[in-house]
């Protein structure tokens, strides 16, 4: 009976590991942590080596290549008409995130060209891009981006007249002062004295 080979992985610097959870707690960051920011297109090195920090972005959402943020990565995937298994692949396959968002997906299947980030919306009607599809629902795109990053699904970004429950100081939409206070990281508690004690939003929000 043959020995079976046994898979390792290896670092940036060529150091074997026999799972993908021991090197990376050998980098200081959990399993799940490393396979999120290969998926939000990190190299290798740059997903092992960046310290870890509570409300870091790079840990919380999935950010596409032009800073937009998304609360899973369906999310994203949804917002560009790609399958989530079909970003994966991609991903293993060291394409990059930009190529994989911007290009039509099924671009090794089909000759017919497509120019800007082919998408669909909540009824599968597909659009040669973002705005466009906006443009359809009497929609501004960045709005709609804002809602999409909030966590609001694909067809309430899309057709609610409103959303708003609350802004912060940069204008973004969020459908609660909680969640809003979690985008920022802070307790609702202590949001809540600081606008008592007259603290401005900003200040409120940021301050450590």
């Amino acid at each position: 009976m043959k020995d079976e080979k046994k898979k390792v992985y290896r670092d940036h610097l060529g150091i074997e590991y026999s799972s993908i959870n021991e090197m990376a707690m050998a980098y200081g960051i959990s399993k799940q942590t490393f396979e999120h920011r290969i998926l939000n297109g990190l190299s290798l090195k740059d997903a092992l080596e960046t310290p870890y920090e509570i409300g870091n972005d790079i840990d919380r959402f999935y950010i596409d290549h032009v800073g937009n943020k998304y609360k899973s990565l369906k999310d994203m995937c949804n917002v560009y008409g790609i399958k989530v298994e079909k970003y994966r692949a991609e991903i293993k396959l060291g394409i990059s995130k930009e190529k994989i968002l911007s290009e039509d997906s099924s671009r090794n299947v089909s000759k017919k060209k497509h120019c800007g980030k082919r998408c669909k919306d909540h009824l599968g009607n597909e659009y040669i891009s973002i705005s466009e599809m906006c443009r359809v629902y009497g929609l501004d795109s960045s709005l709609f981006s804002r809602r999409i990053s909030n966590g609001v699904s694909l067809q309430e970004a899309l057709t609610k007249k409103s959303l708003i429950g609350c802004k912060d100081h940069l204008g973004n939409e969020y459908n609660s002062i909680e969640e809003m206070c979690k985008t920022y990281g802070i307790n609702r508690t202590t949001f809540n004295y600081r606008i008592n004690q007259g603290w401005k939003l900003e200040d409120a929000l940021t301050k450590p």
